[in-house]
């Protein structure tokens, strides 16, 4: 998968890759004349982002965008619009080429004007980690939702082993995790503070893509968490 900021697309078009990306043409514009204030994810759902139209700030991310116009089969992940709900233009594309890459394509300067101050919120937590499940369906992926917990996944000789960090002074009731694959047939264990592996602390469910793990068990601040799973 390649991922484009707003430079690199225009380069790209300059040197008439357009059709490996996805991109038939572009214009420049600035937030004085576009008006965009919000970023709509377009294929959002309840199920995953908690609400059926999840929208992000976008007037703190760049003074500056492109206008994309996308080829006919490529995806649109995001719309900008203006405080009145109209289209802007696309924030995030998604196209597979004919040579069968993936290049995820974005609206923004990345790392240039506010970026840092605006673009970074939960929605697009999500929605980069469901791009990435979605299109690496097989990977050993882990991530956490909504939380900003430190998650690791390894293998192990007899299956795999979790373990989960919480950096944060606030405590975290219940966790969820979200992993790529397929669902484990093996049992999961929870490590107690004693020093044994508990069943029954953890549930497994399968997603549409990936499955998720879910531990009702509070997790302490500046403390971790471990998961065993037996193949």
């Amino acid at each position: 998968m390649l991922v484009c900021d707003a430079p690199s697309v225009e380069i790209l078009l300059e040197r008439g890759l357009g059709g490996m990306i996805g991109v038939q043409s572009l214009k420049g514009g600035i937030l004085n004349d576009l008006a965009y204030a919000y970023e709509e994810i377009t294929n959002g759902s309840a199920g995953t982002y908690g609400l059926e139209r999840p929208r992000m700030s976008a007037s703190r991310c760049s003074h500056n965008i492109i206008v994309m116009q996308p080829a006919g089969d490529a995806s649109v992940r995001t719309m900008l619009k203006t405080a009145d709900h109209d289209d802007v233009a696309p924030g995030m594309i998604v196209y597979r080429n004919s040579l069968g890459g993936v290049v995820v394509s974005t609206a923004y300067p990345l790392g240039q004007a506010q970026f840092y101050m605006g673009y970074f919120n939960c929605f697009r937590q999500m929605l980069w980690q469901e791009l990435l499940f979605e299109l690496c369906p097989s990977a050993r992926l882990i991530a956490s939702r909504e939380f900003p917990l430190r998650v690791y996944r390894t293998l192990l000789d007899s299956g795999e082993f979790i373990g989960v960090i919480n950096p944060t002074l606030d405590v975290r009731d219940e966790t969820h995790l979200k992993l790529g694959g397929s669902l484990p047939a093996g049992r999961i264990e929870l490590l107690d503070r004693t020093g044994r592996w508990l069943e029954g602390k953890a549930s497994a469910s399968a997603c549409p893509v990936g499955w998720k793990i879910t531990v009702p068990v509070p997790l302490e601040p500046l403390k971790a968490m471990y998961l065993r799973i037996n193949s």
